[in-house]
């Protein structure tokens, strides 16, 4: 993050708060464009909450990931340990048993 930037992300964890769509093209543009494409699809099926809601959600994981990884420019170049902060684990998880 430069000098004088604002965080893209207030706090991490259940505290984030989304910035604007703004930081997010200031950050990767390419990724936010993306983004907001999904969201505007959502819009069309979903309920405005719903609809809210993701966008809120992207906006924050956005943020993380531009905060976290800088040089990632698009969705296509997340990959699961740029998603995950080191805290969270070493290790997948365990399965989970159905039935």
């Amino acid at each position: 993050m430069s000098p004088g930037a604002l965080p893209a992300v207030i706090a991490d964890g259940p505290d984030a708060v989304p910035v604007p769509w703004q930081a997010v093209y200031a950050g990767a543009p390419q990724m936010a464009t993306t983004m907001v494409a999904y969201v505007a699809q959502m819009g069309v099926s979903m309920r405005p909450s719903t609809a809210r809601a993701i966008d809120a959600d992207l906006r924050i994981f956005a943020g993380f990931l531009i905060d976290h990884d800088p040089a990632l420019c698009a969705v296509v170049d997340i990959e699961r340990p740029t998603s995950r902060p080191s805290s969270c684990g070493s290790g997948p998880s365990p399965a989970r048993r159905v039935g």
